[in-house]
């Protein structure tokens, strides 16, 4: 088995729609012709949260990709101004393979 490779990269605020925009690439499919990507994010815990349960991840919706390359989704309805950490995704037919968690603030 050749597994997929997949990077987190960054999270911008677009302005006009109102959105936090989670960005990712998938640098290689593995032996597969497709596979579904994605993210993950939660509220990032502070210094005074240190000792609370850590909170699920929110998947994002899946997307079908049988190219290598840049992905991104849109997230709405976080709070602004909240700590995120979020982490790209590929999901292969026998294991879920993350890119590295990234933080970015909500606007």
């Amino acid at each position: 088995m050749e597994p997929p490779q997949v990077i987190t990269t960054n999270a911008t605020w677009d302005r006009t729609a109102k959105v936090d925009t989670l960005q990712g690439e998938l640098k290689n499919l593995g032996k597969d012709e497709s596979l579904d990507v994605g993210f993950q994010y939660r509220r990032k815990k502070g210094l005074t949260d240190l000792y609370e349960k850590t909170e699920p991840w929110i998947d994002s919706a899946p997307a079908k990709r049988t190219t290598v390359g840049s992905y991104s989704t849109r997230i709405s309805g976080l709070t602004p101004g909240e700590a995120y950490e979020f982490r790209a995704l590929v999901k292969h037919p026998l294991i879920t393979i993350y890119g590295k968690d990234a933080a970015f603030e909500a606007k």
